[in-house]
């Protein structure tokens, strides 16, 4: 039941030029999947986190956080704040870890 189901995800406005979104949500595909997981490129994190400027990760505009929808059918908002390491087994089904979602 603490499982991503579905969320928002982060729309870029261009202030950094290589990082601007040209989909929306309508679209389908790329415009509605993003990734709870932490990667590593060259030392930097690609994914991990809410509203970090990677066009891959969830997020919103609205201030301090996002919607999603979980596997029990609820939808919380979820802080920007929250560790990765939580917003990775919150997205994660098959894991075996037990969360608890943030209050």
């Amino acid at each position: 039941s603490n499982t991503i189901m579905t969320g928002e995800l982060q729309r870029l406005d261009g202030s950094k030029p290589q990082r601007t979104s040209q989909d929306g949500w309508a679209l389908g595909g790329v415009a509605t999947l993003f990734s709870t997981a932490m990667s590593e490129v060259n030392g930097t994190y690609q994914t991990g986190g809410l509203n970090n400027e990677f066009f891959e990760s969830p997020g919103s505009k609205h201030p301090g956080g996002a919607h999603f929808g979980l596997a029990d059918g609820s939808v919380r908002f979820l802080s920007e704040n929250i560790s990765t390491q939580l917003l990775y087994y919150l997205g994660s089904m098959a894991d075996g870890e037990v969360v608890q979602m943030p209050d």
